[in-house]
């Protein structure tokens, strides 16, 4: 899926956090909004371990690329080999949970945003989920749970596809 698709799957999630932060949550309305934009533009981060960022000075598509790497290094004798770590372990819940509460760590060492840290990790999070959930109706899949994987299938990188679109003709 393209970076408008990711957009608009995430826009809908962000307008309800959004809504939610307004209604529930005693924060100010710059914070709901960039909270709001989070979700939105953290909807592509998975994508950055795509191979057209690879040999390019991207940091951050470094990091997404690494971490993938990572990933990969827990596997079990049913796993395949990929030569490529897109729509690995990016593609895990459990790494959009993990970049959310880096993001929160993150935002805590910062005095004005500090109050709303957990905000913008959960804002992060839920992006880089509605991310998951866009790719998933596509012929590629996406792993969606490596601990899911593992103990189920007993393959931690096992692709799971809704298969809405085809490729075929």
């Amino acid at each position: 899926m393209m970076t408008a698709g990711h957009y608009a799957v995430a826009a809908p999630i962000a307008a309800g956090m959004a809504w939610g932060m307004a209604l529930y949550a005693d924060t100010p309305v710059p914070v709901t909004i960039a909270c709001a934009a989070l979700v939105v533009r953290s909807s592509t981060w998975p994508d950055y371990d795509h191979p057209r960022f690879k040999g390019r000075m991207h940091p951050f598509a470094a990091l997404v690329r690494g971490s993938g790497r990572i990933g990969y290094a827990f596997r079990t004798d049913k796993d395949k080999d990929r030569e490529d770590v897109h729509r690995g372990p990016s593609h895990c819940i459990e790494w959009c949970l993990l970049v959310g509460a880096v993001v929160a760590l993150l935002a805590v060492q910062i005095p004005p945003v500090a109050p709303w840290a957990l905000w913008f990790g959960a804002a992060v999070a839920m992006g880089c989920v509605s991310h998951i959930a866009a790719d998933l109706p596509t012929p590629s899949g996406v792993p969606v749970s490596a601990v899911y994987n593992y103990f189920v299938h007993g393959e931690v990188w096992k692709r799971h596809s809704l298969r809405w679109f085809s490729t075929d003709s």
